[in-house]
């Protein structure tokens, strides 16, 4: 057996994947010897994961006369320094070494000078955190040299000499999956430290947990036997933040709030990052600087404690024995220097003056004596709370909110599980709703969704929208106000709603009475300690409001819509028998001047005089006697009619279609599934297709797709294309005529008796119309049968009049001569009688 060529990490195998293996044999020139002058490579791979592989240069030669270098290697000594070394490969002792970045051209690099004589050498004066490519070439004697052989690797990193701290990515990419990466950090001189500022620090976090899926633990000294610097939330030592999070918790803490100073003897500070094998986030860049321990330490524990509308109260504690301090503020963001300053003598401190809900930026200062001050701490971000809202005031908690940095989140408990104002499923309005995950604690609940401050008179309520996640697994909550302040628990000791079990999965309105109190007050919604578990708790839809003379219209309807006409029909709250209705376009706001307001004395009241095939909003309030309105009603929708089409008639089902609102989808065994007129897969031409999904319903089907009102003469056609999603699953349909009305009774006439159909492409139908005259409606039903199928499509519905010549289909060119051409077609097929 022939002797292995063996790696430096030792074994028989290589292999090297970014910077850790037994071998690069990129670094290598691999050569036959004598005899046979072969090679021979023998390839393993496991089951599981695979790499890029490799690609290598083959020549066949004259065995070199003086032998190339192998087992080169580089010694990373500092960061402006290495030492190279390597086994000659013969009996030269001299060769030479050039370098340069990667890539570069020999000839054109840097000489070690003299030609070293070992083989070794120690390279001086380079870049600190820079890549370099080295060549070395054995010399032999004059004129005889062996192969250049390359290898690479990189310079460390000076921190003293400004090089930025960063994770793995550097400064324009995050970090690695399942990291446990260790940086130490040391000043170059004795009796200097290390002072590390962090710019951005950004890593997972475990949102409801206080802990930390990737993190840094920080150890005052220069490996992890020093003292750990802990972070200031949490459970454990590891810092993680997420900057971006809106969640209650955002991590353990933020290191771009402190100045991490290392500490006598050594001055350094030692990082240990770990990371899971999941979601990883940007990391974090910092400056370092090392120097002379600060005569005026810096001060720690930088905090807002609390805020007014104008006022932010800010604590820390004492660098040293200093007793003034410099505090500047301005806009998030600003740059330190051009903010305002304020000199304070007291700890902690109220800067006053600011602006309501209104969020600023705040950096600190040590002064020891009046040429002797620490370094600047910050930033600190803190925000003002809001004025008082005057009634009526209302929240939606949607992505357009301007009010919604006015309420407050508390998490009384500290278990993570917190109030979202920012959750985008299940609004009862807009498109983001309040809630709360109670789910998998064990009804170890403690959680505040505050309002901010409401000025009340005295006649004021709040109403407010609520729901649960689940029947099966309701949840519990109570209302408190509080007349003090916005801090719970103290302040809210008033039940307004007790602790009750809500199990409604569909929002339900609660009116509350509120004219008991005047002044500025403020309203939790809470989910209480000790209740049941449940799942997630919803409100929308917060109105403060004067208390009506009566109360507004509830659960509006429609019915008998016509070309013209409408009858509306609503839920009297009180005794009125006289109300208003206000209608417009659609996304109009009633009282603005923009509707058309008519009078009702009848409920249902018949709405006459609109425009056919348009779509309308309404609102309707009660008159109370002689003492004015309720409030509007919540908004109704509906539209009238189309007048009748006359042929020919063509519908796409396409978002440009002008008709489509015309036709009718009817769903008569109220299963819940139905034709969907706006599907937009597979379409046979534009970008959407009539379809019905019938799949998991073993057949329980009754759905009808019913066309606008046509007007035939007795000499048109019903031409349509139609296939299903799988032969598999073939489904059934029926084609059905009426000429008396849309609803489903009134269809007693069978245009296509119901049939199986399994092709997958589209096929074109045509129906003989000639029998009817006058106006019609055609529908394309899926009838209740043992079928369970897949999904139907429908598409380019023509109503036409009967060709006099049937249009030519499929042509074809079959064959050609060079001066003839033979063409086939297929005449379109006669229609169904």
């Amino acid at each position: 057996m022939s002797p292995t060529i063996n790696p430096p990490g030792g074994g028989t195998e290589w292999c090297w994947d970014a910077g850790s293996g037994t071998g690069d044999l990129v670094q290598e020139l691999l050569i036959g010897k004598l005899p046979s002058g072969c090679l021979t490579f023998v390839f393993e791979s496991d089951g599981g994961g695979q790499r890029a592989g490799f690609e290598a240069a083959v020549t066949c030669a004259a065995p070199p006369t003086c032998p190339v270098v192998f087992g080169q290697m580089i010694d990373l000594s500092s960061a402006t320094s290495l030492d190279l070394s390597w086994t000659a490969g013969g009996t030269e002792t001299e060769w030479r070494v050039e370098y340069g970045a990667p890539g570069f051209a020999i000839g054109s690099g840097t000489l070690v000078t003299p030609n070293p004589t070992m083989a070794s050498t120690s390279i001086t004066g380079l870049t600190s955190d820079t890549a370099y490519e080295f060549y070395i070439t054995a010399l032999c004697g004059p004129g005889d040299e062996s192969i250049p052989v390359s290898l690479t690797g990189s310079t460390t990193k000076d921190y003293c000499a400004g090089d930025a701290f960063t994770d793995a990515g550097g400064t324009t990419a995050g970090y690695n999956a399942s990291e446990n990466t260790t940086y130490t950090i040391c000043p170059d001189n004795a009796g200097d430290v290390v002072y590390v500022d962090f710019t951005a620090f950004d890593t997972e976090e475990r949102e409801f947990s206080n802990d930390c899926y990737d993190g840094l633990t920080i150890y005052a000294g220069p490996d992890d036997t020093f003292p750990v610097i802990s972070p200031p939330n949490g459970v454990g030592d590891v810092w993680c933040w997420d900057p971006a999070s809106t969640a209650a918790f955002q991590g353990t803490g933020d290191l771009t709030q402190v100045m991490l100073i290392g500490a006598l003897p050594s001055g350094c500070i030692t990082f240990v990052f770990t990371s899971d094998g999941s979601v990883q986030e940007s990391g974090w860049e910092a400056a370092v600087t090392c120097a002379a321990p600060p005569a005026c330490p810096v001060p720690s524990a930088f905090a807002v404690d609390s805020s007014t509308s104008d006022t932010i109260n800010l604590s820390w504690t004492v660098g040293s024995t200093e007793t003034e301090w410099d505090i500047e503020y301005g806009p998030v963001g600003f740059v330190p220097g051009t903010g305002t300053v304020v000199t304070v003598t007291t700890n902690p401190y109220a800067v006053s003056g600011l602006t309501e809900n209104t969020e600023y930026d705040f950096y600190i200062t040590g002064n020891c004596s009046a040429t002797n001050v620490s370094a600047q701490v910050g930033p600190l971000a803190g925000r003002t709370t809001c004025l008082a809202f005057t009634v009526p005031f209302s929240e939606g908690f949607n992505s357009s909110s301007s009010t919604q940095d006015c309420w407050t989140v508390v998490d009384a408990n500290g278990d993570g599980d917190a109030w979202d104002m920012d959750y985008a499923s299940n609004p009862s309005e807009g498109d983001e709703v309040a809630a709360i995950s109670t789910d998998f604690n064990g009804g170890a609940d403690d959680d505040y969704l505050i309002s901010p401050a409401i000025t009340l008179t005295g006649n004021e309520r709040v109403r407010y929208d609520y729901r649960v996640q689940s029947a099966g697994e309701p949840n519990d909550m109570e209302v408190l106000i509080s007349t003090a302040t916005n801090a719970p628990p103290a302040d809210f000791t008033t039940q307004l709603l007790p602790v009750t079990n809500f199990a409604n999965v569909t929002y339900m309105t609660e009116s509350i009475d509120l004219s008991a109190y005047t002044g500025d007050v403020y309203i939790a919604w809470r989910i209480p300690p000790g209740t049941t578990d449940g799942w997630r708790m919803y409100i929308d839809n917060v109105r403060f409001e004067t208390i009506p003379n009566c109360d507004e219209p509830l659960m509006l309807s429609t019915s008998n819509i016509t070309t013209t006409d409408v009858d509306i029909a609503w839920t009297e709250q009180g005794a009125s028998t006289a109300w208003e209705i206000e209608y417009g376009a659609v996304g109009f706001l009633p009282g603005t001047g923009v509707g058309t307001i008519v009078s009702a004395t009848t409920n249902p009241f018949t709405l006459t005089g609109l425009s056919p095939n348009q779509c309308f909003d309404y609102y309707v309030r009660s008159v109370c006697s002689t003492t004015g309105f309720s409030p509007w009603s919540s908004t109704g929708t509906f539209c009238t009619a189309c007048v009748a089409f006359n042929v020919p008639f063509q519908e796409g089902f396409n978002t440009a279609s002008t008709t489509e609102q015309c036709w009718t989808v009817l769903d008569a065994n109220g299963d819940g599934d139905q034709w969907d007129i706006d599907y937009s897969f597979n379409p046979f031409e534009g970008d959407q297709v009539a379809a019905i999904t019938t799949d998991f319903n073993g057949g329980a089907d009754d759905d009808y797709l019913i066309s606008p009102q046509l007007n035939l003469t007795g000499a048109q056609r019903l031409k349509y294309q139609y296939r299903v999603q799988s032969a598999g699953e073939p489904n059934n349909m029926e084609v059905l005529l009426s000429t008396t009305g849309s609803n489903a009774a009134d269809f007693t006439n069978t245009l296509l008796p119901t049939t199986l159909f399994s092709n997958v492409t589209y096929v074109e139908e045509i129906i003989d119309l000639s029998a009817y005259t006058g106006p019609v409606y055609i529908a394309f039903r899926i009838p209740p049968s043992t079928t369970d199928g897949w999904r139907m499509y429908i598409d380019d519905v023509i109503v036409e009049d009967q060709p006099t010549c049937p249009d030519p289909l499929m042509v074809a060119i079959d064959s050609f001569t060079n001066d003839s051409a033979t063409v086939s077609w297929t005449t379109e097929h006669l229609p169904r009688q």
